[in-house]
């Protein structure tokens, strides 16, 4: 629980008669009224506070353990000038700046149907053991539907044994830590509850996260990964109930990841004693429908999980592909969503209007502010929750009423907290703390990182554990309640997400920066991440790519600022009044053509800043909730494009390329906006586009330029019938943009046979090739085994347009065929290229086929499967695996 060199440092200057008990061992100390103020602190946390690491040998055995209120009535007889005000004022005044949850005023909203469901919840329940209750007392409700899908709670818990059943077929059970890496759906949450059924350690896990983090993650926990295949379909016939594994309620219930200060995320390890408090909350009856809509990767999402159960509600899965704005109001009205939480910076994308069946809102994850609050007032009731993640979801909750001030209300039954100043000294009403809390609520610490859960795991009053929160509170006097007021560290939110921003610094300067220091600034649609950074040798760009290489996307800085120094305070300190302000637009090129002028006329609507038809929405400050009103901004102006395609076309000279379908750019696709380095040109598949290889430029520093093949959905247009053709056309368009080597070739699957006969070709011509990278492809022999109905199967385009215009599937399935049969007939010989590296797939079955086809090839392990490498997070993967050959 301690710092062991800390209590050592103390032990050694305390007095002959105490004792340091570190570990096994009792070190000899030396006298009380040596100890700093620093040194004080650690005294008055183990010796006063109850933690048991010092006692008093004199005036008890080392054995009988009872000695802890003679020492603390030692330290307070002997206590010196110098110590803590909280040390020598304490005596029985133990309560003073302690906040009980005992006293909390039901401010519940009035049930709308008898029954609160509290019994279910009573005393200190297990995960596991609210579901069980639920389904015994509500086997026909609605426990959980997705708009396409409904399950009763029976039918839900059959499949929850179902898939509880199957894992424990995997070899996995009690003890194991299993992270679910299951996009949010009906089967994710089937997941994490099969997994605490078999009494094993749940970690939902955002797949959008790069693939390192996770990888650090599950190295720290030594977790299994499991994906969308560990869950077996819904069944259909009768299903024995899988048993509950019997739990501890101090073993690990759930692990959820925070940015950490040293570069690396922290891993909270949550027990499974205090979960139940989430879900009696009080403020859902057995009518409500609660809308989950929460990244899986975050804590919230067992607040969502667990809201439904003590009445009996319904759980309303909002799709992985809908996050905000327009597409998040309908999908709620829809489904007539009455209870829903969400981060301020989602409900601000919302239209409360149009929710009338939404009665109570829970907004949380960022500070709340007034003008927010009053909006949702009218519509909903506003509760205001707050609770880091190390204290289990939720520790304080606060009813908004129109015109008041925000607070954040008092503790809830079994929490309390101690608002303390610097020499941890409680603070009166209406003085700023900073708050400390206590309860069965708080975590088991950091996992991996002993230190770091010394420092924010304290001792308190009769030995139980403190989480020092840093976060800054007074008491309103008035309202007998908390008020947020700031943080004690630089630790910042930005879109209900917990960020460090030392982890942000460690990544630039890992990748070249000198010194770097990253604040939160006013971005054009709200606060954003901006980096400053002394990098004289490595460019904005690359700094920017490794960022997006290596950060979950809530955490790349939304700008990188150069400059030549970091301002410093007298103190030494950052300095930030005295950063430059950033500039959010860069590119000088103006619009042209009135379709220029009406995509940038959106973006100036959206961003409040003057675009350039090369400027990147997301570098001028832009994030994925703002790209929804990009999308309207556009509509309205009569430009319909989706979210994703504006995703993955993030300029307004990219959506303008976009809506030109048919101009002759569009065999060339533009992936990354780097100009840094030799351009990577990424070969389509067979599907003829190259979209899928976006988050592998994200990950690379060079500029990337994908090679599509239009004609396979145009029939206007001559298409090639052999590989030797079409690779003759690639080598003419890529020459356009790059007249001459050395050239870089990424081919996938397919396209790896026509990105090797462009490198033939090329080096042919006298070019130099020195790079060429294989994603998996199969020889020509090979995909004569591969029927040509497996290819269309796969193809997104050929899926849609079967409902809308047969006789263009008809035509495509021609164009497809051709190209197949083209492979097929293809001959592979030898080409003399600097490197050619083939990233083999998990079930290729034969890897070294391609180089005996052609000589001498490195292979290198994808993974994953061949059809899993298509996953963004698997691309990445693959990014760093060939940063050295790319």
């Amino acid at each position: 629980m301690f710092d062991d060199a800390a209590i050592a440092v103390v032990a050694e200057r305390v007095g002959a008669g105490v004792a340091a008990v570190v570990g096994d061992a009792a070190t000899p100390v030396a006298g009380v009224d040596l100890l700093s103020d620093a040194e004080w602190e650690v005294w008055a946390r183990c010796a006063l506070l109850g933690g048991g690491a010092l006692r008093d040998t004199r005036l008890a055995p080392r054995s009988s353990g009872g000695g802890g209120e003679l020492v603390r009535q030692a330290a307070l007889r002997d206590a010196p000038p110098q110590a803590p005000a909280l040390l020598r004022d304490r005596g029985d005044a133990s309560s003073r700046g302690w906040l009980g949850g005992g006293a909390l005023r039901d401010t519940r909203l009035a049930p709308r149907s008898s029954g609160s469901g509290g019994e279910l919840v009573r005393g200190e329940v297990l995960l596991g053991e609210l579901l069980a209750r639920a389904v015994a007392r509500y086997p026909d409700n609605t426990a959980v539907e997705d708009g396409r899908r409904q399950l009763t709670y029976r039918e839900f818990d059959d499949w929850v044994s179902f898939t509880a059943r199957a894992l424990r077929e995997r070899g996995l059970g009690r003890g194991d830590v299993i992270a679910v890496e299951i996009p949010r759906s009906i089967e994710s949450v089937v997941a994490l509850w099969a997994v605490t059924r078999i009494g094993a350690t749940c970690v939902p896990v955002d797949v959008t996260y790069p693939a390192a983090r996770l990888e650090r993650v599950v190295q720290v926990i030594g977790a299994r990964v499991i994906g969308p295949d560990a869950v077996p379909a819904q069944p259909t016939g009768t299903v024995a109930p899988e048993p509950l594994t019997p739990m501890r309620p101090d073993e690990l219930a759930y692990i959820i990841t925070t940015s950490g200060t040293t570069g690396t995320p922290n891993v909270v390890g949550v027990p499974h004693r205090g979960v139940h408090r989430v879900a009696s909350l009080g403020d859902v009856v057995t009518t409500d429908r609660v809308g989950m809509a929460i990244s899986p990767g975050f804590d919230a999402t067992f607040h969502d999980m667990l809201l439904p159960l003590a009445t009996g509600a319904a759980l309303v899965v909002v799709p992985a592909e809908v996050s905000g704005g327009r597409d998040l109001t309908d999908f709620l009205r829809a489904q007539r969503v009455s209870v829903f939480t969400a981060t301020p910076s989602v409900m601000r994308t919302l239209t409360p209007a149009a929710l009338t069946d939404l009665r109570a809102v829970y907004i949380g994850g960022e500070a709340l502010t007034a003008d927010l609050a009053d909006t949702w007032s009218h519509t909903a009731q506003v509760i205001n929750i707050y609770g880091p993640t190390e204290t289990t979801v939720t520790v304080s909750t606060s009813h908004h009423t129109t015109g008041q001030h925000i607070r954040l209300g008092r503790p809830r039954p079994g929490i309390g907290a101690f608002l303390l100043d610097r020499m941890l000294r409680p603070t009166p009403p209406g003085v700023v703390g900073e708050l400390y809390i206590a309860g069965t609520g708080v975590a088991r610490g950091y996992l991996g990182d002993a230190a770091l859960t010394a420092a924010r795991f304290v001792a308190g009053p009769g030995g139980q554990r403190l989480y020092r929160t840093g976060d800054l509170m007074r008491l309103d006097p008035a309202a007998d309640q908390l008020v947020y007021v700031g943080r004690a560290d630089r630790q910042i939110k930005i879109r209900g997400q917990r960020v460090e921003p030392a982890e942000i610094d460690a990544v630039l300067t890992t990748a070249g920066a000198e010194r770097a220091a990253t604040v939160l600034r006013d971005g054009p649609v709200g606060p954003a991440l901006v980096s400053y950074v002394v990098s004289p040798d490595t460019s904005s760009d690359r700094l920017w790519a490794a960022c997006r290489r290596t950060l979950p996307r809530h955490m790349v800085p939304a700008r990188i600022v150069v400059v030549d120094q970091l301002p410093l305070s007298g103190a030494g300190k950052l300095d930030e009044r005295r950063l430059p302000e950033p500039q959010w637009s860069r590119s000088r090129r103006a619009p042209g053509t009135p379709v220029d002028q009406a995509v940038i006329a959106a973006f100036d609507e959206v961003l409040g800043v003057e675009a350039g038809m090369d400027d990147d929405f997301f570098a001028l400050g832009g994030n994925s909730l703002a790209l929804l009103s990009l999308r309207d901004a556009l509509a309205g102006n009569g430009i319909d494009v989706s979210a994703a395609q504006l995703f993955t076309h993030p300029t307004p000279a990219d959506i303008v390329e976009l809506l030109d379908s048919g101009s002759a750019d569009d065999r060339v696709v533009r992936l990354s906006q780097s100009t840094d380095g030799t351009p990577v040109w990424c070969v389509h598949t067979a599907a003829g586009v190259v979209e899928q290889f976006r988050p592998l430029a994200e990950a690379l520093a060079s500029p990337v330029f994908g090679l599509q093949l239009p004609e396979l959905i145009d029939a206007t247009r001559d298409m090639p019938d052999t590989v030797a053709a079409l690779a003759a056309r690639h080598v003419a368009t890529l020459r356009e943009v790059q007249e001459h080597g050395p050239y870089r070739l990424v081919g996938w699957s397919l396209g790896g046979v026509i990105a090797h006969e462009i490198a033939r070709q090329l080096v042919e011509a006298g070019e130099e090739v020195t790079q060429l990278v294989l994603l998996d492809p199969r020889t020509p022999a090979e995909l004569g085994r591969v029927p040509d109905d497996e290819l269309h199967a796969t193809h997104p385009l050929r899926a849609a347009a079967q409902q809308r215009d047969p006789e263009a599937v008809r035509r495509f399935d021609e164009r497809s065929a051709t190209m197949a049969q083209a492979a097929r007939d293809y001959q592979l010989t030898p080409v003399a290229v600097g490197r050619t590296c083939y990233v083999a797939a998990t079930d290729n079955p034969d890897p070294d086929a391609w180089g005996r086809a052609v000589g001498p090839v490195e292979v290198v392990a994808a993974g994953a499967t061949h059809a899993a490498l298509g996953e963004p997070e698997t691309l990445r993967r693959i990014a760093r695996l060939l940063e050295e050959e790319l």
